[in-house]
């Protein structure tokens, strides 16, 4: 036990209600008043002292108090009186306390709604919370770890990155206060998900490949053998890769998701790519990929595909592709005409024509990155003639641009969250955005997207006009016209509307900077700032 937390335990020895007390507040990552005062009824039967007890705990030198009510016990003290709160209460009160107070963290995540990333995060620690008490009961380990990889498949990538390091340095905890060196299986590949994460390749291969192994000889292994064997192929494919190769098809047998599967296959076509034998196999791979994945990830299959082919590879199925075919991987994909025999609703139509229009964005946009303003516009009027005049799928102009400006802003907002720097040359592609809103950081550019979101929620129009503007690249005139308003009011509703955006952004950056985060979260590396 460190000095510190022995120290604490000292002072409280000659009231061993209080001692008891600390201990028990101690077993929580994050508490409140109502959490503790149950926690410690539970452990250190108060009759009647409860709130004196959490009171005389919270004055403590070791405790640090959150800016949303909640409080939790300083990292460095935490761990040693987890460990001494184990050594001393029954097993029996361990699972009644790591029981409630996985409860009341499961509660809060249900009432917590991710509307901003302070919320996001809230909801995320509650879920990690839950999840880390019942890993410090063996009887439910197994439920926790499998909870954990199930959230860290919901998360972004960043947030994902972070839960990893999060778990690899709790699972150091777990196994030395409950003693179990074999953790489950969830926990040993977000370990390997983390050492993947900071460079540290022998450690993910060790994880990693303890997974394949032990995965062999089951009939069903699952998504964590799975994505372990796909990680196990990218991580050994320059010195081996027949065994990559291996790994890789193994990974596509053994998934259960066809998204996934999709991705490992596009990683085994690059990987048979690289021989010149191959090359007709590789994009016979990709695809299949394409029948796997959904819309929004075939835009990368296409590409390789074109790369592919502009270096000669793939004679062979190329010979048997038609002109149309080639024409759709070499150049910005035509959309098809959707009047063919088949009926089908207007909704459907709809539906049919924006996905066309996203593909035809996104292709169109990773020709020319970045854009300037003259070539968003060019896009815009080509999207008009391609998909708005021969058609009646949308009521007028508002509601095409409309849809025109949410494609976009879809675009630009999913290659900030992939690309750390792609959002400064995104300001770039307008001019009149750069004047308005300045060059800004990724996060900035996160942050705009939900103000955009909340300025549309208080008043639609002004949130129309600013996709129309912002995303869509309007010029003020021409979103008068499109929204049957003057340019004056254009011009008017335009400056209210980027005085709110610029306040919500400094508020949200405000915000995330001045959160007081428990350490217990990535105390190496600190947080990601998705988390913050």
């Amino acid at each position: 036990m460190s000095g510190t937390a022995e120290r604490y335990l000292k002072r409280l020895e000659a009231d061993p209600q209080a001692r008891l007390a600390l201990l028990a507040c101690s077993a929580a990552l994050q508490i409140d008043d109502d959490t503790a005062g149950e926690a410690v009824e539970l452990v250190a039967k108060t009759n009647g002292a409860t709130r004196a007890l959490v009171t005389r705990v919270k004055k403590l030198g070791c405790v640090w108090k959150e800016w949303n009510g909640y409080w939790h016990v300083a990292e460095d003290v935490r761990r040693d009186l987890v460990t001494q709160l184990h050594r001393e209460l029954p097993e029996t009160i361990i699972i009644k306390l790591r029981a409630l107070l996985a409860r009341r963290a499961d509660s809060r995540s249900t009432h917590v709604e991710p509307a901003d990333q302070v919320s996001a995060h809230e909801k995320l620690f509650a879920s990690l919370e839950a999840a880390y008490h019942r890993l410090m009961v063996p009887a439910t380990a197994e439920e926790g770890a499998n909870s954990l990889v199930d959230l860290w498949r919901r998360l972004p990538q960043e947030p994902r990155a972070a839960l990893a390091r999060s778990v690899d340095h709790l699972a150091e905890e777990v196994t030395e206060v409950t003693g179990v060196s074999d953790l489950p299986d969830a926990i040993v590949f977000l370990r390997g998900v983390a050492a993947r994460g900071r460079g540290d390749t022998h450690t993910q291969e060790a994880y990693f490949v303890k997974l394949f192994r032990d995965a062999r000889h089951r009939s069903e292994p699952g998504f964590v053998p799975a994505k372990s064997a796909h990680f196990l192929g990218l991580l050994v494919q320059h010195r081996n890769p027949k065994g990559a190769e291996k790994a890789l098809r193994t990974a596509f047998r053994w998934m259960d998701a066809d998204r996934e599967r999709g991705l490992i296959w596009i990683d085994l076509a690059r990987l048979i790519a690289k021989d010149t034998d191959r090359q007709d196999e590789a994009l016979q791979v990709y695809q299949e990929s394409l029948e796997l994945l959904p819309a929004k990830d075939q835009v990368e299959v296409h590409l390789a595909m074109a790369a592919l082919l502009r270096q000669g590879g793939a004679s062979q199925l190329l010979a048997q592709m038609t002109a149309k075919q080639v024409s759709a991987v070499h150049e910005i994909p035509v959309p098809e005409s959707l009047f063919d025999d088949d009926e089908m609703s207007s909704d459907q139509l709809r539906e049919r024509v924006e996905i066309d229009m996203f593909h035809f964005c996104v292709s169109y946009l990773s020709h020319r990155v970045p854009a300037n303003s003259s070539e968003t516009r060019a896009l815009v009027d080509d999207l008009y003639t391609r998909f708005f005049k021969p058609r009646t799928t949308w009521k007028d102009e508002a509601d095409f641009f409309a849809c025109v400006a949410q494609i976009l802003r879809r675009i630009l907002l999913d290659r900030a969250r992939k690309y750390p720097t792609l959002n400064v040359e995104i300001t770039k592609s307008n001019t009149s955005q750069v004047k308005a809103l300045g060059k800004r950081p990724k996060h900035d550019f996160l942050d705009l997207d939900e103000a955009v979101t909340r300025l549309k929620k208080l008043d639609p129009a002004q949130g129309r006009l600013v996709e129309l503007i912002f995303y869509a690249g309007l010029s003020p005139a021409r979103v008068a016209e499109v929204m049957r308003i003057s340019e004056a009011t254009v011009s008017r509703e335009w400056r209210f509307a980027r005085a709110f955006l610029k306040r919500e952004v400094r508020r949200a950056t405000a915000v995330r900077k001045g959160i007081n985060l428990p350490s217990v979260l990535l105390p190496r590396e600190g947080l990601s700032s998705e988390l913050r």
